[in-house]
């Protein structure tokens, strides 16, 4: 596995890239740098490039999903929301993004409750409430253990 400091290397060269005329191969390269730019949490460059796949394959739901949770990351919560519901009416229950981007919801709702320094306002209970919507979905479907933890957790 490279290095953080060659992945953020291949990372600004695939910016440039994504600004020019980048082949298909370059954009594919771009999408897998841009998880390897979440699992080191280098959000600094994991969001630009995120938003430049975007631009090419606005309807990658991997990308948007993980274009999602930089968003999280980085305390934009409620623009993870407006981007993930959307994402999951378009996306079929038995596609795999569908479970991620679903439990990735419940993260969004459930960062914006933890966030509020009062969590008796409506706005923080009706965050509570999506949370648990949004874990319950997935977990229904299949059984999934994460979904699962968090849904029991709230």
């Amino acid at each position: 596995m490279a290095d953080a400091d060659q992945v953020r290397q291949a990372a600004r060269a695939a910016l440039e890239q994504l600004q020019g005329r980048a082949s298909p191969a370059e954009v594919q390269a771009a999408k897998l740098l841009v998880e390897k730019l979440r699992d080191q949490r280098d959000h600094e460059l994991m969001g630009p490039l995120a938003e430049a796949v975007s631009r090419r394959e606005p309807k990658d739901a991997k990308n948007r999903r993980l274009y999602a949770q930089y968003l999280i990351d980085t305390g934009k919560a409620s623009a993870a929301v407006d981007l993930l519901q959307p994402l999951l009416k378009r996306l079929a229950k038995d596609d795999p993004e569908w479970a991620e981007a679903a439990g990735l919801l419940g993260r969004a709702f459930k960062q914006i409750y933890f966030d509020a320094a009062d969590k008796s306002e409506a706005y923080a209970r009706e965050a509570l409430k999506q949370a648990i919507a949004a874990y319950r979905a997935p977990f229904e479907a299949s059984g999934n253990p994460w979904h699962g933890i968090n849904l029991v957790a709230l």
